[in-house]
């Protein structure tokens, strides 16, 4: 499983192998950020954008693959 890095001071959430490597990482942020509040969280297998972006491939190529079939079913019929 791999773990999430939550933390204010960072712009990005960096994704450790394990959590204790994460733990790691978030101690020493506080050792610098005194005031920082950093946790560490299991990194979900998939998440809503994820599936976004998946369902949108998906559908261009479905789309796609209906496209080459009309267009060889109009090569099929100019050949006639």
């Amino acid at each position: 499983m791999k773990w999430i890095l939550l933390a204010t001071v960072l712009d990005w959430q960096p994704v450790y192998d394990d959590k204790k490597t994460c733990e790691l990482a978030a101690a020493e942020l506080k050792k610098v950020y005194y005031q920082e509040v950093a946790a560490c969280i299991p990194k979900p297998s998939s998440t809503a954008a994820n599936d976004q972006v998946n369902n949108m491939f998906d559908q261009m190529l479905g789309m796609i693959k209906e496209l080459q079939q009309i267009e060889q079913k109009e090569l099929d019929s100019s050949s006639k």
